[in-house]
């Protein structure tokens, strides 16, 4: 390849990553050379001498922005909206990072459809030392730690038939928690943790508590997060409600006079998401979309998704009328 064409790529793929919101470390895992030596290409200095080397690189990163391209045209109908920092992640981030820096514990809760996991996943994805673990229904406490378990580096031993591991008891499994994370700074996010029992809440309290220094000061941040039902379960804990040094709730944001606004967006939250999908949206049409979402994350997500799919199916111009008819089939009666 030549020099023009070696930019060409790169920056191509650097408007991929801008644009989907796809973290680099992420993207890089498609490639069988290292971020730093990605880095170097980008940067213009990477130091090796054998030039097919580096051009096998650069056609690694061609071929992959080619799959994705046919990839998307696959896709047509689905809205897809890039990552974008609203400000229900915005609380989030905030308070995952004073949990993590400061090693206590929080708690953010809010309505279904408000991001709480997809920013629990990007937190996670822009702090790869966070451990992350999402609830089931399911789980029993056994699961929930049997999953901080394995997060931490344990496993189970196979048995002769190899059709299944075991796990050792409990408190084996907390003794070896506590052992790998006790010092360690790390964060833990529990999503969905209104799922959680009672014993399962107080075991995750008791790790936190045992991973404390010889002055008091937790070594561990953790944060919970799931909808309002978990807060009056903690209510009702105080061994660990007293702990708990951070809540926020999503869903509810001051504007510009101080003043508490009960919604899941802002109007620029909801420009984007709109302006993401449909380029060419009036200020009318995208005041339609957020009064029909609900300024609702989710929600808006899911009209913009059948809206899209209506237009091109039906070739339907963009309209008061065309949401009205996405928001029949994107909610239940």
């Amino acid at each position: 390849m030549e020099t023009t064409q070696q930019q060409s790529v790169i920056e191509e793929l650097e408007q991929f990553i801008k644009r989907t919101g796809i973290s680099q470390t992420k993207v890089m895992k498609s490639f069988s050379f290292s971020t730093a030596t990605y880095i170097s290409l980008r940067d213009g200095t990477w130091a090796g001498k054998d030039l097919k080397i580096k051009e096998k690189y650069l056609k690694e990163i061609r071929v992959f922005l080619d799959s994705e391209k046919e990839r998307l045209e696959d896709e047509i109908g689905r809205a897809r909206i890039p990552f974008h920092p609203t400000y229900n992640y915005k609380v989030f981030r905030e308070t995952a990072a004073i949990c993590e820096k400061y090693m206590e514990i929080g708690v953010v809760t809010g309505a279904p459809r408000f991001g709480k996991t997809r920013a629990a996943k990007k937190y996670k994805e822009d702090h790869p030392s966070t451990i992350y673990i999402e609830l089931r229904r399911t789980f029993t406490t056994n699961i929930l730690i049997r999953k901080l378990f394995e997060a931490v580096g344990g496993n189970g031993r196979v048995t002769k038939s190899g059709s299944q591991k075991v796990y050792p008891v409990l408190d084996d499994m907390v003794s070896f928690i506590v052992e790998k994370l006790k010092g360690s700074k790390r964060l833990l996010i529990f999503d969905q943790m209104e799922y959680a029992s009672y014993k399962g809440i107080d075991t995750i309290r008791s790790i936190w508590d045992e991973c404390l220094d010889a002055n008091g000061n937790g070594t561990i941040g953790v944060l919970f997060t799931g909808l309002e039902d978990l807060i009056y379960q903690l209510k009702n804990f105080p061994q660990l409600h007293g702990r708990i040094s951070w809540y926020r709730k999503l869903g509810v944001y001051q504007d510009e006079n101080d003043d508490e606004i009960p919604r899941g967006m802002t109007d620029e939250d909801v420009e984007m998401f709109v302006l993401s999908v449909f380029p060419k949206a009036t200020s009318k049409i995208i005041n339609d979309f957020a009064e029909a979402g609900e300024y609702n994350p989710g929600y808006l997500k899911k009209i913009l998704d059948r809206g899209l799919r209506l237009s091109e199916v039906n070739k339907l111009p963009l309209s008061k009328e065309l949401i009205l008819k996405a928001c029949k089939s994107a909610k239940l009666p």
